[in-house]
């Protein structure tokens, strides 16, 4: 056994490993992933052939220096662990080229990582990291790093997620101008119209302001700024309220504009407080990451705010506190209730993970600057030359570093610059107050004739909406605004017609379409955001079969094949149905389209459903639904055969999904999504070894070599026929035996791999 090159371990019970590990001197891959292991033996540094280590999801909780020992160590996986520290020894393993230390508990990293002079790969993500040391520069071979999940400062998680050259960038200007430290903040008030959030916005400025006139209402967003002293520093604390309006024409924006670095309060009050509550407390769970949330209960006349604040504790962990208000001027305990909102306000606000972050000197004074010409100067948007001569007046001179900043600004909050297209005319507008371009939008949105026109509108009705003066010239990248946030689209086959699919009519056209030998699929939603279905529509209407769309449904056609696509809001559902001559390529359309809308918000949990094509259920109406994912356990767990829940009948999952969606479309719907902790593994016989000896394949004659193989039983069982184990693990690593399947490519939050 001296010769042993491959030992597989996963998915056993092992708490500990014996000191004969010690002897497998030729090892080359040692996977030990998804067991009970805390610790490991000092004889584990004997392993000095190790190319591949593997301790995914376990319980070790730090890198033992013996892994150092290891010098011939290309790929090591440490995910999944509760590791809270690295030891600086790690810098001995210079061969390393892939390590994953994602979902540990890591608060920093030592500076002797740069000694990792041929890593490459380089995995953080969800972890407990603050800052990163400047001389993660120094890893000149490292080409990928992640870093999402980390309550990161330095640099910011904004710049941070988007790759090392920007980490680089970033502690390269630091070093040359200087560092400025952040105390600022979002505070963005949601809920209902007409419920209390722009009194609430205005009276933490200034108790005594008015109240809100009875027709007034927020279009759109409002921002404001907020200062109040921090202990400590010389400044004042900024904070920037993001009023929104409530109207549920305003809600396909919330994508953008609902993040992190935020805190959150959402204000119900005695006449709102019923079923809508949850909505807000859902999308800012799922556009924030679960931003802290304060629930501000507004009471009108004698009515109680009616909340079960229990319940909403349980669903909600984010919720830090329910507070009281009554806003009326004549209300006796006002003052009071609104001193304890506005202290909760600060408190909540200066521990928010980001408060502290540094940024190079030189960004704050472009960002200052930036503020002056639109307080000063009234101006909503400058040109990008004019932005670029700005950043080399504050001494950044290369047009990359200021793009970098803009960049970071618009991530922020602070500024609207978009860069994903160079030919967009916002690629060429810095747009230095949001608001204003959201008023825009809205004004389209709002507008009599176009609600009249059922959301349709042309470049001549823009000029005559966009007339006032402080829109100016800017009609093509408004226009380009309202399609960047996917509230409109170009009507095909027509000159300068556009629609803005949520002003459509909510009862669906008359059409034709044909049942008999329809393909259909499902997703189930445990809670369905409202935008969904419009940045569906903007983002399909190439293939729109006009005129046959409308708020909550439209039928698409490509060539000879249709497409029906209605939301259920209510039963949180999406029904897809097709019919024609090629019905998959047309689903894989969709589906991959749903899966992109579905990334962009965090954690979405959304179940997709196929129809049975048993015997029975291949006539009715309503059909048995399988779980996607259930059948993809079934496959990993090598049984090929699922039970209809309807007739009990056992039917064989590869034919059902060919007769229905096909193995490409399944491959790329049931991609885990966001997970945030390891999955349980499945419920499989224990693989127990995995042998692959490419030297003699008959025991050594010499017995000083000689394994203990009641230690190797220790390890791992009872070892079986190398074919069988090979095959085991194999059927393990890949679901499908299908030689045509391609691979499913995991998100960046998704299952780990061994």
């Amino acid at each position: 056994m001296s010769a042993l090159k491959i030992l597989n371990l996963p998915l056993n019970q092992l708490t500990e490993l014996p000191p004969e590990i010690g002897q497998l001197t030729s090892l080359q891959t040692l996977v030990l992933s998804y067991n009970q292991l805390t610790e490991l033996p000092p004889e584990i540094g004997k392993l000095t052939s190790l190319q591949i280590l593997s301790f995914v999801s376990n319980k070790l909780i730090k890198i033992y220096p013996e892994i150092v020992k290891l010098t011939s160590l290309k790929k090591l996986n440490f995910s999944h662990n509760q590791i809270t520290k690295i030891t600086p020894e790690i810098g001995k393993l210079t061969s390393l080229r892939e390590l994953d230390l994602s979902y540990n508990q890591l608060t920093e990293l030592p500076p002797e990582i740069v000694q990792l002079t041929s890593l490459k790969e380089l995995n953080l993500n969800h972890n407990q990291l603050t800052e990163l040391p400047p001389e993660i520069v120094q890893l000149t071979s490292l080409q990928t790093i992640e870093i999402q999940g980390n309550p990161l400062k330095k640099p910011p998680i904004e710049l941070a997620s988007q790759g090392i050259e920007k980490i680089r960038d970033y502690f390269r200007q630091k070093q040359e101008a200087g560092e400025d430290t952040l105390y600022e903040a979002k505070l963005i008030i949601v809920g209902e119209g007409g419920v209390g959030k722009t009194t609430l916005a205005r009276r933490i400025k200034q108790q005594n302001c008015p109240l809100p006139q009875e027709n007034e209402s927020t279009k759109g967003i409002d921002i404001q700024q907020w200062y109040f002293p921090f202990e400590g520093i010389e400044k004042d604390f900024r904070v920037n309220i993001w009023d929104f309006g409530g109207q549920e024409i305003y809600h396909a924006t919330h994508q953008f504009f609902l993040t992190k670095r935020s805190l959150y309060a959402v204000v119900a009050d005695s006449r709102n407080e019923s079923p809508k509550l949850p909505y807000w407390l859902e999308i800012v769970e799922l556009l924030s990451n679960k931003s802290p949330v304060l629930l501000i209960k507004n009471k009108k006349g004698n009515r109680k705010v009616q909340i079960n604040e229990s319940a909403l504790r349980g669903r909600f962990e984010n919720i830090k506190e329910f507070l009281p208000i009554n806003f009326a001027d004549d209300h006796p305990n006002r003052h009071d209730e609104l001193d304890n909102i506005i202290n909760s306000l600060k408190y909540h606000i200066q521990t928010l993970d980001h408060i502290g972050t540094t940024l190079p000197k030189t960004w704050t004074q472009i960002r200052h600057k930036l503020e002056a010409i639109l307080k000063e100067k009234q101006k909503n948007y400058i040109s990008l030359n004019e932005y670029l001569a700005i950043c080399q007046e504050n001494g950044v001179n290369n047009q990359k570093d200021a793009l970098q900043i803009s960049q970071f600004l618009h991530d922020v909050g602070v500024i609207l610059h978009f860069q994903d297209s160079l030919e967009s005319p916002l690629y060429k507008t810095v747009i230095l107050k949001p608001e204003w371009g959201t008023d825009a939008v809205y004004k389209v949105l709002d507008n009599p004739q176009v609600v009249e026109n059922l959301g349709k509108f042309t470049t001549t009705d823009l000029a005559n909406i966009w007339s006032d003066p402080e829109y100016g010239e800017m009609l093509p990248e408004l226009l380009d605004l309202m399609r960047k946030f996917k509230l409109c689209y170009k009507l095909p086959n027509a000159e300068n017609i556009y629609i803005a699919p949520q002003l459509l009519t909510k009862e669906p056209p008359n059409y034709e379409f044909s049942q008999t030998d329809s393909l259909n699929i499902k997703y189930e939603y445990e809670f369905l955001p409202k935008a969904i279905m419009i940045r569906f529509i903007v983002e399909m209407s190439n293939l729109i079969d006009e005129p046959n769309v409308w708020q909550t449904g439209v039928l698409l056609k490509r060539e000879n094949t249709y497409a029906e696509v209605i939301e259920s809001y209510n039963k949180r559902e999406l029904n897809i149905k097709l019919n024609g001559d090629n019905k998959r390529g047309l689903l894989e359309i969709i589906t991959n389209q749903l899966e992109e809308i579905h990334k962009s918000y965090n954690q979405l949990k959304v179940k997709t459903l196929i129809p049975c094509n048993c015997d029975k259920c291949k006539n009715q109406q309503k059909p048995y639904l399988h779980p996607l994912p259930v059948l993809k356990n079934f496959l990993t767990n090598n049984q090929d055969q699922v039970q209809c829940q309807n007739t009990g009948n056992m039917i064989n999952i590869l034919p059902l999904i060919g007769d229905t969606i096909g193995e490409k479309i399944f491959t790329n719907i049931t991609t885990e999504r966001n997970i945030p902790n390891p999955p349980q593994p499945p419920e499989i016989p224990p693989v127990v070894v995995n042998i692959n000896n490419t030297g003699n394949d008959q025991p050594e004659a010499n017995n000083n070599n000689k394994i203990n193989w009641q230690s190797i039983a220790a390890i791992g069982g009872t070892i079986a026929a190398i074919a069988t184990i090979a095959w085991t693990v194999y059927t393990y690593y890949n679901p499908s035996p299908k030689s045509n399947q391609q691979p499913s490519t995991p998100s960046q939050n998704s299952t780990p791999k061994p």
